[in-house]
């Protein structure tokens, strides 16, 4: 994150409150007294369709979450910025690579280890 997090700072960007997640999930489990093999055993068995999610959300640059039009052509388009119009709102985003998956396992075992180190 990019500044330190208070009660009067919103996460606007979907990235970031995905790992704002990632921290409580942590920070919850540590104080439990749950190991990180617990930690990731609970995610790999009890959460089957956030695993699904994080293996095929993308979030661009900016830690927005790419619409489904833009990431399932990605491959095929070899444009670092697309213009993708909100349906209700109408509004214009620009959508920039490189684009990137929540690897909530690699982010969980980081910030447990940040926790032991305490």
């Amino acid at each position: 994150m990019s500044e330190p997090w208070t009660p009067e700072t919103p996460l606007l960007v979907q990235y970031e409150r995905e790992i704002a997640q990632c921290e409580i999930d942590t920070l919850v489990a540590h104080g439990l007294g749950l190991s990180l093999s617990d930690l990731l055993t609970i995610y790999r068995s009890q959460f089957p369709v956030m695993r699904k999610y994080d293996g095929e959300r993308l979030f661009d640059k900016n830690g927005r979450l790419v619409p489904a039009e833009i990431s399932k052509n990605e491959d095929s388009d070899d444009r670092d910025v697309f213009d993708y119009v909100h349906p209700q709102s109408g509004e214009v985003y620009k959508i920039e690579r490189p684009f990137r998956k929540i690897e909530r396992e690699t982010l969980y075992a980081q910030i447990y280890r940040g926790l032991e180190d305490l």
